[in-house]
């Protein structure tokens, strides 16, 4: 199963489910992936709020910041966001670590 959203450029982004990495069901995969409306911000540190949007992760952001920037790891490898690591892919062969003490971000590996 898949999703396949039109880009304002006109290109087709293809989102696949595979459950067993995902751990959900693909309205769960829409849900946590696409919304209607804009993602409020204000809540985040100013720093945290350039980093979100270049989707990249740094020291000393929240689990909230990593999941706005990132979206959510997958399941097979981070069952539980309450841990402090959670593993993300680069693209398919390539995986890092974010890890976390007290619910901000030490490292990245």
């Amino acid at each position: 199963p898949e999703i396949i959203v039109k880009l304002p450029e006109g290109r087709e982004l293809r989102i696949r489910n595979v459950k067993k990495y995902s751990g959900e069901e693909l309205d769960g995969i829409f849900s946590r992936t696409l919304g209607k409306a804009k993602v409020d911000l204000d809540s985040f540190t100013k720093s945290e709020r350039t980093t979100i949007m270049e989707g990249q992760v740094e020291p000393g952001m929240s689990k909230a910041a990593v999941l706005r920037a990132l979206g959510y790891p997958p399941k097979h490898q981070t069952p539980s966001l309450s841990g402090n690591e959670w593993t993300y892919w680069r693209n398919r062969v390539t995986r890092f670590v974010v890890r976390f003490a007290d619910d901000k971000v030490v490292s990245t590996r």
